[in-house]
């Protein structure tokens, strides 16, 4: 009970501070328009393109070949491992 308590908590404390500072909308504003926060320049749509490329590319990294990879470790892991010898007692 009381992790969830606390995990609500900071929830509504983060959408706070973003609703304060207007995260969200400089955020929609990068995204859509290419406006960097805080800034007045504003990136070209072939530079926003590449951004999303790129950024697309390193979550689809992530979520597919990342797996794969630790897969196959723990199977070579497990093929190449010995098994442990029992030691008989005289």
């Amino acid at each position: 009970m009381k992790r969830i308590t606390s995990l609500a908590l900071i929830i509504v404390f983060a959408l706070a501070v973003f609703d304060i500072f207007h995260i969200g909308y400089a955020l929609l504003l990068f995204l859509i328009v290419g406006v960097i926060p805080g800034t007045n320049i504003t990136l070209t749509p072939t530079q926003m393109m590449i951004l999303m490329v790129i950024s697309g590319s390193l979550v689809i990294y992530y979520w597919i070949v990342t797996p794969l990879i630790e897969n196959k470790t723990k199977i070579q892991r497990a093929k190449y491992s010995r098994p442990k010898v029992a030691v008989l007692a005289k």
